[in-house]
């Protein structure tokens, strides 16, 4: 899988204007396949925010690529984000293998288990597997 990460913060104009340089970039400069995602970091910010969520979602439409928001401080929907990259980046593998035909399956995250971490926070595991 090919990743990159930029941040993205709601309460920074500026990041948000930075977006669309940095997605020419992995477009020019990245493998075909490549999944790009905006994601809006520091909803725990919200009282703060500054670009509004109808924009960057219409905008993150335009470019064809995916859009969500999370909190890093307090992990608010950062499991979805890699369950989504994770089924995501099975899909394009078996599209791959099945000559381009999408796969019938989906990822089954049934396995997923808390580990303790530092500090009391959670580290999650996840063994994805087809079904």
């Amino acid at each position: 899988m090919t990743g990159y990460r930029r941040d993205g913060r709601i309460e920074d104009c500026k990041s948000f204007e930075d977006v669309d340089f940095w997605i020419s970039e992995l477009r020019r400069d990245g493998p075909d396949e490549i999944l790009i995602y905006v994601i809006g970091n520091k909803v725990d910010l919200e009282p703060l925010r500054v670009v509004d969520r109808e924009v960057a979602e219409s905008y993150a439409q335009t470019k064809g690529v995916f859009h969500f928001h999370s909190s890093a401080k307090t992990g608010q929907d950062v499991e979805e984000i890699f369950y989504h990259i994770c089924q995501m980046e099975y899909e394009m593998r078996s599209s791959k293998e099945n000559g381009g035909m999408r796969p019938q399956s989906t990822i089954d995250f049934s396995n997923f288990t808390q580990l303790e971490g530092k500090k009391g926070r959670h580290r999650g595991r996840c063994r994805c597997q087809s079904t």
